[in-house]
């Protein structure tokens, strides 16, 4: 048995894999329909894999997602500061969480250093495991990495976050814009060096990805079977208004199995 996927609506790429799923956990995704304008408020579904990262003393830091009932993805940046942290799962609006996770765990890629950002990846471990719901369920990480060809030839991808609007104010909405993928030299000037393969440059004429979105996801649609899954294919890392660079996701599917299921079996020698 076979099933190929493509990404939708706009382009007309596939490839065929085995039956069995290549998802890191399931389910996971959302269906949805209709393509979401960028700039705009994203459908409430989206926040059903967004995830807010919080200080207890600092408020709001980062976006991050919930990729399994244990982990939330987000960028190493991120866990900088050694602090308390906790993680605000379902929420829409950005000061009303629905549900309230403690991190037990915080873990940034073990190539990764402050102010070199080119492993700028990292995880968040929470306690108790998450129960899935309507408001709350993981976004698709694809663990084939054949798909990270089929990414560098995307054209647009959506970005999710409460990062500063046009007028310099906080969103308490969570916001959604349509970018472009651009050439990696573009951004060059932003990381003073050549964009690595495990780096994405994508950005607006009029609007982009912001501070407060630090952490959050670069998303397209895919298809499988004849459904619709939302799938994580970058997470923000730095930029400016118009222009950022995000991690590949895609680069990371080995160290993000390889982590969880080292922290798995840490737990499960410890019971």
């Amino acid at each position: 048995m076979e099933s190929s996927f493509a990404w939708i609506p706009l382009f007309t790429l596939f490839l065929v894999h085995q039956g069995v799923s290549q998802f890191l956990e399931e389910p996971c995704g959302i269906e949805v329909q209709d393509r979401i304008i960028g700039g705009e408020n994203p459908r409430p579904e989206y926040a059903a894999f967004h995830a807010g990262i919080y200080s207890t003393r600092r408020g709001f830091l980062c976006s991050g997602t919930l990729i399994t009932r244990r982990f939330v993805l987000t960028a190493a940046h991120c866990l900088d500061l050694e602090q308390d942290l906790f993680v605000g799962l379902g929420s829409f609006n950005k000061t009303d969480i629905r549900e309230r996770y403690s991190v037990s765990q915080q873990i940034q890629h073990p190539q990764y250093r402050i102010g070199f950002l080119p492993y700028d990846i990292g995880l968040l471990k929470l306690s108790p495991m998450v129960v899935y719901n309507l408001n709350v369920i993981p976004i698709c990480i694809y663990t084939n990495k054949a798909i990270k060809k089929s990414v560098e030839m995307l054209r647009r991808f959506d970005a999710l976050g409460w990062g500063l609007k046009k007028h310099v104010k906080d969103s308490e909405i969570l916001q959604t814009i349509t970018l472009n993928q651009l050439d990696k030299d573009e951004c060059r000037e932003l990381a003073f060096q050549d964009l690595l393969s495990s780096q994405i440059c994508a950005g607006s004429p009029n609007d982009d990805t912001w501070v407060g979105d630090s952490g959050g996801p670069l998303i397209n649609k895919l298809q499988i079977n004849n459904q619709i899954r939302t799938t994580q294919l970058g997470i923000v890392s730095f930029g400016r208004c118009d222009l950022s660079v995000y991690t590949d996701v895609t680069s990371f599917v080995d160290w993000i199995q390889e982590t969880i299921n080292s922290s798995e079996d840490q737990q499960s020698g410890q019971e």
